[in-house]
């Protein structure tokens, strides 16, 4: 099935498209939708990628591996969850990439979004994913669980 495509439209322009996938618990209709996004495209994907997650989205868990200081917990639901405590900006060879192609990189498109109310980061931190590293290198397969992105998902799934 196709995750990602790129085609090209009319006039050599190019179209960008990312899947999107819902996912419904079947005994009390609780509803995940899962939307892809890339690390860099166009102003108007992202625009609308923001616009499809406010306007349908009690809350927004988006991936991003951040160091815990980068960040700050809610604590009044059932599982801490995590927001952004400052702007994140992309790697100067994200930029480079980007504006090569005529393109705009997400950190920089979705900064706005990423500080909103509703967006938590549901990720692993950048100590988990050490730890989750360091384990896989001692067996080749991983013992760990837990972290902020399993925590995120039971918490928001729970109710």
């Amino acid at each position: 099935s196709v995750r990602l495509r790129l085609e090209d439209a009319e006039r050599g322009a190019w179209v960008l498209e990312t899947r999107a996938r819902t996912l419904v618990r079947r005994d009390d209709g609780a509803r995940v939708e899962l939307v892809g996004c890339v690390h860099v495209g166009t102003s108007e994907y992202f625009a609308a990628l923001a616009d499809r997650c406010r306007a349908g989205a009690r809350e927004t868990l988006f991936e991003m591996v951040a160091d815990e200081s980068l960040t700050w917990s809610i604590e009044a639901t059932p599982v801490a969850l995590r927001q952004l405590s400052c702007d994140l900006y992309p790697t100067a060879q994200q930029r480079r990439l980007a504006a090569n192609h005529g393109l705009v990189a997400q950190l920089d498109a979705l900064q706005q979004a990423y500080r909103s109310a509703r967006w938590y980061v549901a990720d692993l931190s950048a100590a988990e994913l050490g730890a989750l590293q360091d384990d896989q290198g001692r067996g080749g397969t991983s013992t760990y669980r837990g972290g902020a992105a399993g925590a995120a998902w039971a918490a928001l799934w729970a109710g």
